[in-house]
């Protein structure tokens, strides 16, 4: 189980250095699927199933493919590829994610992890929420606003996405 584990943390890594360092972004979106679904098998294996399939619905049967289709619209309506990125922008990306990398790994260091009281208490509200029945019950009682409000926000950005593509010229 642990090598199984190790494999699938072994290419969200490689996968994500494959992301960093390709100029084709068509190719780079098609390595986010694969990132997206070693990190739903990491889920899986974490004994988190509503993760594992929310990984999947939302980021690569939404998001992703989004991200596809506007590459392969936008690539139609202008004279030079958009597929290829210059690497102009490389070493300010290098930094920033060497800045990010230092202050996760000092932040996980740092942290007195028995200290923090949702820790301590994490075996009684475990067995309340731990499950998507209790989720699911948490999300249509006390957070629907909020649950109401992301989807009409979403809503509005695929109709708009769709307007702007079909009307290209004018923009």
């Amino acid at each position: 189980m642990e090598y199984i584990f190790l494999a699938f943390g072994f290419s969200t890594v490689l996968m994500g250095i494959y992301i960093l360092i390709t100029n084709n972004i068509l190719y780079a979106a098609l390595a986010l699927i694969g990132v997206f679904l070693s990190t739903s098998g990491i889920y899986v294996l974490s004994s988190a199933p509503f993760l594992a399939v929310t990984q999947l619905m939302v980021y690569i049967g939404g998001v992703l493919i989004l991200v596809l289709f506007g590459i392969m619209i936008t690539r139609k309506y202008t004279n030079h590829s958009v597929l290829f990125a210059g690497k102009r922008n490389l070493i300010y990306g290098l930094l920033l994610a060497s800045g990010m990398v230092y202050v996760i790994i000092n932040a996980l260091i740092l942290v007195d992890f028995e200290s923090l009281r949702w820790i301590q208490e994490g075996s009684t509200q475990a067995t309340t929420l731990n499950n998507t029945d209790g989720l699911g019950q948490q999300l249509m009682k006390n957070y629907i606003l909020p649950f109401e409000l992301a989807a009409v926000m979403l809503l509005i950005v695929l109709i708009g996405s769709v307007y702007i593509a079909g009307n290209k010229e004018e923009v």
